[in-house]
């Protein structure tokens, strides 16, 4: 896969003119990448390691872009990078707001008759 590095202020301009088979290093002091495999579906990623756990590098799911711009990605990834710096892994985090949100959306379904 290709890597290309933005400049020090990346655009979404130049994320969604990102090449197939690429991806961007969108921040220059975190590994936070827009990634474009194939067609037309940009998506960003923050890599990780959870502090006292693990030298893997894990992968997080940011969201895809035009959705989310290139700025927002960035605010995301602060915030999995102070959960991992803190031993939290963040797709627990990502999973139990899940769970939480279809448990509301369950209970405003139900009716009184």
């Amino acid at each position: 896969m290709l890597v290309k590095t933005l400049p020090d202020k990346p655009t979404d301009k130049n994320i969604g003119n990102l090449p197939t088979q690429s991806r961007i290093k969108v921040h220059p002091t975190m590994e936070l990448y827009a990634i474009r495999q194939t067609g037309t579906s940009i998506t960003f990623y923050q890599y990780y390691r959870i502090k006292g756990q693990s030298r893997t590098k894990k992968m997080f799911k940011l969201g895809k872009y035009p959705a989310l711009k290139a700025s927002e990605a960035t605010e995301k990834a602060i915030q999995v990078l102070k959960w991992a710096e803190q031993g939290i892994d963040p797709k627990r985090v990502q999973e139990a707001a899940i769970r939480k949100e279809e448990k509301v959306n369950e209970a405003s379904r139900i009716t009184f008759g």
